[in-house]
């Protein structure tokens, strides 16, 4: 199984982006659901009615959710995004504020789109079964918990490596690819899809907190983990025997471990001299309704979702129209491909 984005829309399975990405602002979880706003400033809405959903629109949506499943017998649904459905000209009607919630039945392994306006639920649409939506932080977190807590993958650790506490192991989440049959049907389960995670494990080996650089460790074998059932459905690498030793040369570079290094450095380096910068009549640019930014005759709506990341929205110049909308909508990096 290969690594692929964690962060992805995956429709079908077996066309899983190989890139790597990051979630935006909007992607929250509905317990929570506090934005990080850069201006530091409580968000509000603006006159722009394409602008991010804010904080409390995005709790009630969540609700509205919450309460529609909650009456189809789903009292445990996971949340994997809730976004603005950006909405489309019409000289007819004015346009609605409305979210669209991407969310997923453990139970079943179904994820559902839903349309929410206000606090109602609009429409409900299941995706395909099989249809993985991408991966949360939340995801991530479960899958080390599941990894870690696994009596399988504990028994392996201390008879390969001598690891007895666990404290001292990570996982780090990774998606997969379906590469071959059998993975296919490791993903069908008995009927009902497994949403698969393979958690790569590292040895925490200096330092009594996180700061220890893990990947300079790392172990060889590889679980992975079904989120649905909450189990750990296969261990790859046991075959290989004797079990490789994991490397012990330090590598660190939080400045409380430099002196454990092998090969780095060992001191922090002297401190750098002052560098000031000052706009002693202020900053060039104006922000202004929330997310309008004002620059040499430019004006720019700045916003985000958590599939393009930054999108940039009625661009203009001393007043003229330049550009409605843009974005850059995907970026690939070729992890583990030599060519």
């Amino acid at each position: 199984m290969l690594r692929s984005c964690v962060f992805s829309l995956v429709r079908p399975l077996t066309t899983v982006s190989s890139s790597t990405c990051r979630p935006s602002l909007c992607l929250l979880q509905a317990t929570n659901t506090r934005s990080v706003w850069s201006t530091g400033q409580e968000p509000r809405r603006s006159t722009y009615l394409q602008d991010a959903l804010t904080p409390d629109e995005i709790q009630t949506a969540s609700s509205a959710v919450k309460g529609y499943m909650s009456a189809s017998g789903v009292d445990d649904p996971r949340f994997v995004a809730v976004s603005l459905k950006e909405p489309k000209p019409n000289i007819d009607e004015p346009p609605k504020r409305q979210a669209e919630v991407l969310v997923l039945n453990p139970s079943t392994g179904i994820a559902t789109e839903m349309l929410v306006q206000g606090d109602e639920v609009i429409s409900s649409e299941d995706l395909p079964l099989g249809t993985q939506p991408m991966l949360t932080p939340a995801d991530c977190d479960l899958a080390e918990s599941i990894s870690k807590s696994s009596e399988e993958v504990q028994r392996a650790l201390k008879e390969r490596y001598g690891i007895t506490d666990m404290d001292k192991v990570v996982g780090d989440p990774w998606s997969v690819h379906l590469s071959s049959e059998e993975d296919r049907l490791l993903v069908e389960g008995d009927g009902k899809p497994r949403r698969l995670v393979q958690t790569f494990l590292y040895q925490r080996m200096e330092g009594e907190g996180l700061e220890c650089n893990h990947y300079a460790h790392p172990i060889d074998i590889l679980p992975i983990v079904d989120l649905n059932s909450k189990s750990v459905v296969r261990i790859d690498g046991l075959d290989r025997l004797p079990a490789p030793k994991i490397p012990t040369d330090s590598v660190n570079y939080h400045r409380n471990l430099l002196h454990t290094n092998s090969y780095l450095e060992t001191q922090w380096r002297p401190r750098m001299k002052d560098l000031s910068i000052v706009q002693k009549d202020g900053p060039s640019f104006n922000v202004s309704d929330n997310n309008l930014v004002d620059w040499q005759g430019w004006s720019i709506r700045v916003g985000f979702n958590y599939r393009e990341g930054l999108v940039l929205q009625d661009i203009k110049y001393k007043g003229r129209p330049i550009m409605n909308r843009a974005s850059l909508v995907e970026m690939a990096v070729p992890y583990g491909d030599p060519s």
